[in-house]
């Protein structure tokens, strides 16, 4: 029984913990200051995840997941129209959030919901790959930081 215990799947993954946050140092047992990514950070959910983001005083951390919500938003021209959630994506902090608009334009179609002609989006989904698709597909990133629309202004294929 005892030989059961210390090869157990908790055993092995306090033993994982212990050795990402700790480090031995002549014989003395210090705590790691810096994480990497992935490591685990509580035994009890070990899919919680280290994550930081923006850089000085603006910097971020966190343990655990991010979410992303997408809503739609009134038209100008109906004003007193409802907002209601349109998707809700939980993914590990350490993964990109480039992704989670793809599982956002899933969910809405799974639910029956046209793709809006316009995405307010932070800057972590905006690059040219995203612009591309968008001019392509027929829709707009608006990067809500600035309120300003971006579009693509790459050159368009030769024959």
């Amino acid at each position: 029984m005892a030989a059961e215990l210390r090869s157990g799947q908790q055993v092995e993954l306090l033993r994982e913990v212990f050795g990402q946050q700790y480090q031995q140092k002549a014989g003395q047992v210090k705590p790691v200051k810096e994480h990497a990514t992935g490591v685990v950070q509580n035994p009890h959910d070990p899919d919680a995840q280290w994550s930081a983001k923006g850089k000085g005083k603006q910097k971020k951390t966190w343990v655990g997941y991010k979410t992303q919500v997408a809503e739609n938003l009134p038209e100008k021209e109906a004003p007193n129209q409802k907002r209601f959630i349109t998707s809700i994506v939980t993914q590990k902090a350490s993964e990109s959030d480039d992704p989670g608009l793809d599982q956002t334009f899933h969910d809405q179609a799974l639910s029956g919901l046209d793709r809006p002609t316009k995405f307010y989006v932070d800057g972590a989904y905006v690059s040219a790959a995203r612009l591309y698709q968008a001019k392509q597909e027929g829709w707009q990133l608006m990067l809500i930081s600035e309120g300003k629309a971006f579009s693509y202004r790459g050159r368009e294929g030769r024959n």
